[in-house]
């Protein structure tokens, strides 16, 4: 059931209340860390509605013919951390209204379908997780995927195969708008990262 624009407005000031807390923790990187944790139910799951989710149109070779019990989405950045890139970037500090608010959150909020045994294991989902210094590094969940030996995706619409970081080269074009930050320092590295990839084409 899609949510009404009021109710929307409403959770939106929560959202920002939340936001300006931090922002009185940030002196303490650790308190941050917390916070970007305790955050993540009034920034990301209330508000995790059918208008903010990016299901991949891709899966896993093999997991489509597993039972639906086993499989379960993950969060492929992350719920903690998409509170903490939020408030390092200073994202929240670009939006002009809640549709910005709920592009950002779609943009964050990657999902993909893949096995509960996998989901649980340490070094795919556990230790997925970053402090205020290298939390950039979060968005890069190909990187994750690569971990755990999935190298490659399957399109559900043409059945044509992948490799995960061209997936998410796409999806990063796609998106840049709402993960830009708002500082023009950290910008500038960015830009770098998306020249880099661009100038080491990946094959499909």
């Amino acid at each position: 059931m899609l949510r009404s624009k009021e109710v929307w407005e409403k959770k939106f000031k929560v959202v920002l209340g939340c936001f300006g807390l931090m922002e009185k923790l940030s002196k303490e990187d650790d308190l941050i860390e917390y916070a970007s944790t305790m955050f993540r139910n009034p920034i990301v799951f209330d508000n995790n509605k059918i208008e903010v989710k990016q299901p991949l149109p891709y899966n896993v070779q093999d997991f489509d013919k597993l039972e639906k019990s086993d499989l379960t989405e993950d969060h492929l950045i992350g719920t903690s951390n998409m509170v903490l890139y939020m408030f390092k970037n200073e994202l929240y500090k670009k939006w002009r209204d809640v549709e910005d608010f709920k592009k950002t959150l779609k943009a964050l909020n990657v999902l993909l379908l893949v096995t509960k045994s996998l989901n649980n294991k340490n070094n795919f989902k556990n230790t997925w997780s970053f402090n205020i210094d290298n939390i950039n590094d979060c968005i890069k969940w190909n990187d994750k995927l690569k971990s755990v030996g999935i190298k490659k995706l399957i399109c559900n619409k043409t059945g044509r195969v992948r490799m995960v970081d061209t997936v998410w080269k796409k999806w990063y074009k796609e998106n840049k708008d709402y993960l830009l930050p708002s500082s023009k320092k950290t910008e500038v590295a960015y830009r770098i990262m998306e020249f880099s990839s661009w100038v080491n084409p990946l094959n499909d």
